[in-house]
């Protein structure tokens, strides 16, 4: 009966992982057509991550959530509304690939079924109940991440931000890893509802300090993915480095995922530890918001700039992880959407604008952009004002419940420390938006034509814009939404 269940409940990863494997497959015999071959993959992955959409919601319907419990993976409410995030992130991506992968010369039927793969991780973590399970997650989403970062082979940068994340990437892994090994050597079992069970019963010091440390490391292993103070020192180089397409992906659903894996580990775990652990985990925020924002401020391209952008991003994140009330998990599932849909959009005007090798990408560039292109210029501001907080986006409804609910938890003073840092983050986030319509065309050297725009990336970012706007102006749907994400945790 357990295993049809879990079968069941992997319904869409199944779909994805089996059209991964027939692109794989099929790539081989499309390299005689390449014409054939970039508008046959493209549309089979598309429809095959619509396919697992469409399992999902059958899925959430049909599947009983009591039994969830007794395994290694979970389909209940939280993991199905963040699985369906992640599908959404891919299908943004799949629709804008084709033109970016063939303008810049790397169009592999490889990256789309890379693209199915890390699904799969990133799935598994967000509904996995088991450490070791969580771990081949990370992993398969890692391996992944480590050969897209790579596709553009001919490039230096590109080669230098994998190998960055790669080498540090692994790093991670291993105190992932150690943590795992103390959590099992203090506690004789790896299932979270062992361990919550387990929680506060040893009165072994020696056993409680290994458990402390084994969590810590396995806090560290999925900070290194959110790219949290101190452990952000890959990012700003890996997202100027990469290609802009794969950026928009890699700065977004990992983080999801993360912080999926996060909520469902150490939502139960915090109310439980020592105090301390509430101030490690404070501490962490206050210098992620901190650093990411006061580092924006210089930044002169703008990939880096959004780098560190999301790096603060992570810091407001983690206030959600030691809330312990009713909206934390609803107000996260808010705040994940709403930066997906903000970062998405951003990347990838800046990868339509950078022109092939991603060159173009300095505010300077940016000048004028208004008067050349005046649509872009109004959906990049867009954005940029929603990443900013401003009313009426999504990004403002996100930041307010989010915040709104650490307040109700009494975390008064993280409450103003993080709105002084979205006072702050106005600055850098309206820079790009006064070179766009306050400065000239700039006239050496002349600015790079912006082509047309191809149809994929239109469908792309009007479904960000359209994203952000609908939950700015008309939040109440993506609330009730939202709010069958608690369900699952209670």
């Amino acid at each position: 009966m357990n295993d049809s269940i879990l079968y069941w409940a992997l319904l869409p990863e199944i779909l994805a992982g089996a059209g991964g494997i027939f692109i794989v497959l099929l790539t081989p015999f499309l390299r005689g057509s390449r014409d054939r071959g970039s508008r046959l993959i493209p549309g089979l992955t598309l429809l095959i991550l619509l396919g697992a959409m469409v399992a999902l919601f059958t899925v959430a319907r049909d599947l009983p959530q009591s039994p969830m419990k007794e395994l290694s993976f979970s389909g209940d409410t939280f993991s199905l509304s963040f699985r369906f995030l992640l599908l959404l992130i891919c299908a943004v991506i799949s629709l804008a690939a084709r033109p970016f992968l063939e303008r810049e010369e790397i169009f592999r039927g490889e990256f789309y079924a890379l693209l199915l793969f890390i699904y799969l991780g990133m799935a598994l973590l967000s509904g996995s109940q088991d450490l070791l399970s969580t771990f081949v997650g990370l992993e398969v989403l890692s391996i992944g991440c480590y050969i897209l970062l790579g596709l553009k082979r001919s490039d230096l940068r590109a080669n230098e931000a994998a190998w960055k994340y790669f080498l540090l990437g692994s790093i991670s892994s291993a105190f992932f890893l150690y943590g795992i090994a103390m959590v099992f050597g203090a506690t004789g079992s790896t299932r979270y509802a062992d361990l919550f069970a387990l929680m506060g019963s040893h009165s072994d010091k020696q056993a409680t300090l290994l458990l402390n440390c084994g969590l810590a490391l396995i806090f560290v292993g999925l900070a290194f993915k959110l790219a949290l103070v101190p452990f952000h020192s890959w990012a700003a180089d890996v997202y100027e480095g990469a290609p802009s397409l794969i950026v928009a992906f890699f700065s977004t659903a990992p983080k999801v995922a993360a912080m999926a894996a996060l909520m469902r580990f150490f939502n139960f775990h915090f109310p439980r530890m020592h105090y301390s652990a509430g101030h490690f985990a404070g501490w962490i925020a206050v210098a992620s918001m901190t650093l990411g924002n006061l580092a924006a401020i210089s930044q002169q391209n703008v990939k880096r700039m959004l780098a560190y952008s999301s790096i603060a991003h992570a810091g407001y994140m983690i206030l959600a992880i030691f809330i312990d009330n009713e909206t934390a998990d609803t107000t996260l599932f808010i705040y994940l959407l709403a930066y997906s849909m903000m970062n998405l959009g951003a990347f990838l005007i800046l990868s339509l604008l950078s022109g092939k090798g991603d060159l173009c990408v300095s505010l300077h560039d940016l000048s004028g952009l208004a008067e050349r292109r005046p649509g872009l210029a109004a959906l990049l501001s867009l954005f940029l004002l929603s990443l900013t907080g401003i009313p009426l986006t999504g990004g403002f409804t996100a930041k307010f419940y989010l915040f709104g609910s650490a307040l109700k938890n009494g975390l008064v003073g993280l409450v103003i420390i993080a709105v002084l840092n979205s006072a702050v983050s106005a600055y850098y986030y309206l820079r790009p938006v006064v070179h766009m319509y306050m400065k000239p065309l700039p006239e050496s050297p002349s600015p790079a034509e912006v082509p047309p725009v191809p149809i994929g990336f239109a469908l792309a970012i009007g479904t960000a814009a359209l994203a952000i706007l609908w939950l700015g102006i008309l939040p109440s749907f993506w609330l009730e939404f939202a709010e069958k994400v608690n369900l699952a945790l209670k």
